[in-house]
């Protein structure tokens, strides 16, 4: 049996993106660090799976890693949605922030490809509006740095494993209607609206089917604007 690994996949929009697979027949492994009762009943409720995991160390990931192995033995795509996110600037961002952001959003998804590699076909990385160009941000700085670097590794990875016939994209939503820091007044936005789970969700879905299967290397931002 062929598994879909959906990282962070207990709330918000790993949550959404896990129900979707779902519907679409996959069977689902939802991983979870804190929200374990969430995790448990969206499991339930999808006929899915969960599993635990920290992956803010490298000892952590080691560790999911080999129950993950224990339990799964085939797992056919990686959904890259777990992140840590900081509102900071860089002079206000301590090293071991920094650390810990580098670890859980590059770091673990990296080590999540090379272990599941010999059974993997796809890959989606999720990633933010903006991911495609070098700009200065204040608001964001290690945070928007982690994202520039997945952008990076999403692109390396997909040149390196499609002799394998393995995709890797990258898919950047922007401000999300539950986001943490959606604007008050959503008339600031280009589209003057936030983006639905069900947009990014869509997109992952397209990305996921056989017919995409020559699209790799590309980041598709679901940002209405923002960010260009």
């Amino acid at each position: 049996m062929s598994y879909t690994l959906v990282t962070g996949g207990a709330l918000r929009l790993g949550a959404h993106i896990a129900k979707s697979l779902a519907k679409e027949g996959r069977k689902v492994v939802i991983h979870y660090r804190s929200s374990k009762k969430e995790a448990e009943a969206l499991a339930k409720e999808i006929g899915g799976q969960s599993i635990y995991g920290d992956f803010s160390t490298l000892e952590g990931v080691d560790l999911f890693l080999q129950e993950y192995a224990a339990r799964f033995k085939e797992t056919e795509t990686l959904i890259n949605n777990v992140g840590n996110y900081l509102i900071a600037p860089a002079t206000k961002t301590a090293p071991a922030s920094s650390l810990d952001l580098f670890q859980v959003n590059v770091n673990a998804p990296l080590a999540l490809v090379q272990a599941l590699m010999p059974t993997l076909k796809q890959v989606i990385n999720l990633g933010m509006v903006g991911a495609n160009i070098i700009r200065a941000n204040t608001y964001a700085t290690l945070y928007n740095m982690t994202k520039l670097s997945l952008h990076m590794l999403t692109k390396s990875l997909a040149k390196e494993l499609a002799p394998n016939k393995i995709t890797v994209n990258m898919v950047s939503p922007g401000h999300l209607e539950n986001s943490i820091d959606l604007p008050s007044d959503l008339s600031t936005l280009p589209m003057k609206r936030s983006c639905s789970l069900e947009e990014v969700s869509r997109v992952i879905l397209f990305l996921l089917q056989k017919e995409s299967a020559h699209i790799t290397g590309q980041n598709i931002e679901v940002g209405g604007g923002e960010r260009l």
